[in-house]
């Protein structure tokens, strides 16, 4: 448009004048490469590179369904989650499979990110490798304990609800709502890395507290 006023001012002048437009036009074409670095700021958020799965409290079973749970995990993330404390977002999740929902369907149903590495990290920073992808990490075997990875003691319980394979087992004291039965599908193979989401002892009894497990995974302000 500047380069179309330009000419029009001058074509009474001469036909050089107007040539003077057709530059402004080449000036229109450096406001392209100014667009180009629009496109490059967008290039300051960094994708995310991993999700942690760390460990929360000792919690009843009525945790209020998924949406309850996942609160529950959102309000629990680690003091050493990298960047958080320097503006780091993450999105949390609470490790567990609940009637239609298992594991397995997490980046169907909640848009996790299936092509990550999944880390444990503990309570002071250290992060030890799981799995190198979430169905890897479903596939019913893990690379090493999860005691080892998030630093839970053996034979301490944590609530699944899950089959080895990261399905729903129906054993999750009706969708994790409720703290009395015996529908409790929970885990102590602390010392396992096969089949280390289902104790085979199980379902247990819904009026106990055991441990909450959550994934995290970075969506803004995201450390490199």
């Amino acid at each position: 448009m500047f380069a179309l006023v330009v000419g029009c001012a001058d074509s009474g002048t001469g036909g050089g004048d107007g040539g003077t437009g057709g530059n402004a036009g080449t000036g229109g074409a450096a406001g392209t490469g100014g667009a180009a670095g629009i496109g490059g700021s967008g290039g300051n958020e960094i994708e995310p590179s991993e999700i942690l799965l760390y460990l929360g409290d000792g919690v009843s079973p009525d945790m209020g369904g998924r949406s309850g749970a996942d609160a529950i995990a959102q309000s629990l993330l680690p003091d050493t989650l990298p960047g958080l404390s320097g503006g780091a977002v993450y999105k949390a999740h609470a490790f567990l499979s609940i009637t239609d929902d298992g594991l397995a369907d997490f980046p169907v149903n909640h848009g996790v990110p299936d092509s990550l590495p999944i880390l444990g990290i503990q309570d002071d920073g250290t992060k030890t490798t799981l799995a190198s992808n979430w169905a890897d990490l479903m596939d019913g075997e893990i690379a090493v304990t999860i005691g080892q990875a998030i630093g839970l003691q053996d034979f301490n319980f944590f609530w699944s609800g899950s089959s080895p394979l990261g399905q729903a087992t129906g054993n999750d004291c009706e969708g994790f709502t409720i703290a009395t039965g015996n529908t409790a599908g929970v885990s102590n193979r602390m010392n396992t890395t096969v089949d280390w989401l289902e104790d085979p002892a199980g379902p247990f009894s819904c009026d106990s507290g055991y441990f909450i497990l959550g994934i995290a995974y970075c969506t803004a302000n995201c450390p490199e």
